[in-house]
């Protein structure tokens, strides 16, 4: 057996940075396999990442026979149910486990581009880095089974296509761009952006590089037939039949098909719905404030995502390469491939991408993260170039010296990371009696989580959150207990009763013929509904409980914040102190005056002044607030267990969460 040969073989190097790759993102195992607080029914707990919980439900969905479609929103369901049909694995394995091997499927088309100009080690290199680059990691990592897993894969398939037939003409790979869109437009529902960008540079490559190359042209109508939206199979017969078009010699020889093309991409246009670009894109950029509903203005739940917040130049840095200086070499590294090979400049629309995250939001930076890797790889190997003798190992150190600054952010990300519930709040949940009918009122970051670990349905969820926010933002800061439980079972039924009315949204459905004091009223009134409902309460809404209640805090009719509340959920540190004896609270940057503390631990209860704040103490946090807030349903259930036994039941608890019955 020729070892040599082996070695130099695609399948094996491929195969072989997929295997490395893996290894690597295992390094977070390492921090997090000897907590058993990780652990439910002998596995590692599976959801990650919230949105997870919705695949999650699909493929459960699809495990128990039902028929979803074959289409973007279901994709990421079909292929955990393939898995779980076609492996030993369960569920919740597949969950937490595969999206660390199927991310680092990215590298096939990586290692295929820089195959195409015989530099197959660059390839090799650049693929891995890309794995192990925080901005790709932290949306791939163990648990993380969202759309992300394959948001960059899919576009570097595109262009490794372009770029094949670019420097080849080879007419496969025409096909496996085409059928690579293709794919896109049926994993990712927000694919178009991306997509359209690729387009647009390749016909603007075609006219600067490549005008008399008419196939071109050819391609970018291809390439454009997912975004007509039309039925799979229409799109995927019509590429095949463009595609044949290819190979026809009167095609290739005639003068005026660039003229052709222009008519076809001027008749395509009114054929596809650009609004889904620009009002995705609208929403990120401009991140409008409020949404309006019957005359009447919401808080826009986008204007309060972390990942929709804009980044720094020093935390884009650490997100594409660990740190500014690495940043700036790979920059530099991918200016000079572009110049060496023109092919490259083909990548520019994912980097430039990437680079919208400093105004759009951190969510972006995981498409230009290759720009980054492949200059800092491509400068490692002009680097060791100059020494031939030595070359492969030269570049093996820079890259295992560079890998090291990246795997650091791995290590601490382990430290910190917890998943959506941990174990106790597992076997809280587990408490839920079981009934296909449950509804569970919690805020919508649970949503889908509780969708996957309970089979319950919820008002609000992490893609169906909008005016309805404001009812449960109502509830959860209530102090009005009676009113709760009203509102609660009544919120049930209405959205029930409207869903069959074909109202997606409950709010929609109380003002269709009501005003919003007649609709607020109707949740008031008691509810005979027989529906189970619960509500789910966790201590990580104390985290963003100033978020939550400004959706509330505020004058629908208006659009204008009442004066907020006074709130805060502080860690427990060296930094803050209570002083019981004088009713003192002191915080880094002062001291604040104490009327009553609690400590949720120990019980002990004492009053002080009359005027200061309510200080309420747990294990690891200080909650401080003022009176309303003090009084709120959320504060007294969720930190005191402090609810009219007559109106609600609490189901189960733990330290940091309870499951509570509407009687």
């Amino acid at each position: 057996m020729d070892v040599e040969k082996i070695y130099k073989n695609p399948l094996f190097l491929v195969l072989l940075a997929i295997g490395l790759s893996v290894v690597l993102q295992s390094l977070f195992l390492l921090n997090i396999k000897d907590n058993p607080n990780l652990y439910f029914n002998g596995n590692f707990i599976p959801l990650w990442t919230h949105d997870s919980g919705l695949y999650g439900f699909y493929a459960k969905e699809l495990i128990s026979g039902a028929n979803l479609p074959f289409t973007s929103e279901y994709m990421p369901g079909w292929l955990l149910y393939g898995m779980y049909k076609i492996t030993p694995f369960s569920l919740d394995q597949l969950m937490f486990f595969s999206p660390v091997v199927i991310s680092s499927f990215v590298i096939i088309p990586i290692f295929g581009i820089f195959a195409l100009f015989n530099l197959q080690r660059v390839g090799f290199f650049a693929g891995v880095l890309t794995t192990i680059s925080f901005g790709y990691y932290y949306r791939s990592f163990f648990g993380y089974f969202d759309t992300d897993i394959l948001n960059l894969f899919f576009p570097l398939m595109v262009t490794w296509g372009l770029i094949g037939y670019s420097s080849t003409n080879n007419r496969l790979f025409i096909l496996l761009s085409a059928l690579s869109m293709l794919g896109f437009s049926l994993w990712y529902h927000s694919y178009i952006a991306v997509g359209a960008s690729i387009v647009l540079m390749w016909s603007v490559y075609t006219f600067i590089f490549q005008r008399e190359h008419l196939n071109n042209y050819l391609i970018i109508i291809i390439l454009a037939i997912p975004f007509l939206h039309v039925n799979f199979l229409i799109e995927l017969i019509t590429i095949f039949c463009l595609f044949a078009i290819s190979y026809q010699t009167f095609f290739t020889k005639t003068k005026y098909i660039p003229y052709i093309f222009l008519a076809l991409l001027i008749i395509g246009a009114f054929f596809i719905d650009f609004n889904l670009f620009v009002q995705r894109a609208g929403d990120y950029i401009e991140k409008v404030q409020y949404t309006k509903l019957a005359n009447l203005s919401f808080l826009n739940t986008l204007s309060t995502v972390s990942e929709a917040v804009k980044v720094d130049i020093d935390k884009f840095s650490m997100l594409v390469s660990s740190n500014l200086p690495l940043a700036l070499v790979g920059l530099f590294g991918f200016v000079l491939l572009s110049f060496k090979h023109r092919q490259f400049l083909l990548i520019l629309p994912l980097g430039f991408v990437g680079f919208l995250s400093l105004i759009a939001g951190e969510r972006f930076v995981l498409y230009g993260i290759v720009v980054f890797s492949f200059g800092l790889v491509y400068i490692g190997h002009e680097l060791s170039s100059g020494f031939a003798k030595y070359q492969k190992s030269i570049l093996t150190i820079f890259m295992a010296i560079i890998s090291y600054f990246y795997l650091q952010e791995i290590i601490s990300f382990s430290k910190y990371k917890k998943p959506v519930f941990n174990q106790s709040q597992m076997q809280t949940l587990s408490k839920l009696p079981k009934n296909k009918d449950n509804f569970i009122l919690t805020w919508w970051d649970y949503g889908w989580p509780l969708w996957y670990t309970t089979d319950a349905k919820t008002l609000i969820d992490n893609g169906k959150h909008f005016e309805d926010n404001y009812i449960i933002s109502k509830l959860l800061f209530s102090t009005n207990q009676n009113l709760v439980a009203n509102a609660s079972k009544q919120s049930v039924k209405l959205f029930k009763e409207g869903r069959k009315k074909g109202h997606y949204k409950l709010m929609s459905y109380l003002l269709k013929n009501r005003s919003l004091n007649e609709a607020l009223k109707l949740l008031k009134t008691p509810s005979e509904s027989k529906t189970p409902v619960y509500w789910y309460l966790n201590n990580r809404l104390l985290k963003v409980a100033n978020v939550i209640e400004t959706f509330s805090n505020i004058d629908p009719k208006g659009g204008k914040q009442k004066n907020a509340s006074f709130l805060a959920y502080i860690y427990n540190t060296k930094y803050n102190s209570f002083d019981s004896k004088n009713g003192i609270f002191s915080l880094q940057k002062g001291k604040l005056h104490v009327k009553t503390y609690i400590n949720t631990q120990t019980k002990k209860t004492k009053n002080y002044e009359k005027n200061g704040i309510y200080l309420i103490q747990n294990k690891t946090h200080f909650f401080i607030c003022d009176e309303n807030i003090y009084n709120s349903f959320l504060v007294q259930a969720l930190l005191l267990h402090n609810v009219d036994e007559k109106l609600f039941q609490i189901i189960s608890y733990d330290d940091t969460s309870m499951l509570i019955k509407v009687k």
